[in-house]
């Protein structure tokens, strides 16, 4: 699988997300400050750093449901697309700020990854 069709597949599961995929020297989705915003609240949500700001309105049950499913539907399509990867997503309307990567990196090498990304200008010249 190519890290475009990575990209695709995702997009089309989670439904109108925000998502920045790191993947074999390439990136997709979000840039500019929409970009470095979801990066840092997926790392922050990762590593459990807790927002201190008034919490959203709670989504609601068919949402999160949706979502449920959706990341269900995501880790069966990790476990056969063969990349190295990191991925951050959100989707609008919940709360959850979700860090996803491949096996072979580790939250400690999706996490390395993703600061190489933000330190090298976060080159947005690769965005597909």
């Amino acid at each position: 699988m190519e890290a475009q069709d990575l990209y695709q597949e995702i997009f089309d599961t989670l439904g109108d997300p925000e998502i920045l995929l790191l993947s074999e020297n390439e990136v997709y989705g979000m840039d500019s400050f929409s970009g470095l915003r979801l990066l840092g609240n997926c790392l922050c949500q990762a590593h459990g750093i807790v927002d201190e700001s008034p919490p959203a309105a709670p989504a609601d049950k068919t949402l999160l449901d949706r979502l449920g499913e959706a990341k269900l539907a995501l880790a069966k399509l990790f476990a056969r697309c063969g990349l190295s990867f990191v991925l951050c997503y959100h989707v609008p309307g919940t709360s959850e700020w979700n860090l996803a990567y491949s096996d072979d990196l580790g939250l400690d090498g999706a996490r390395e990854e993703l600061i190489h990304f933000v330190h090298g200008g976060i080159d947005m010249s690769y965005v597909g």
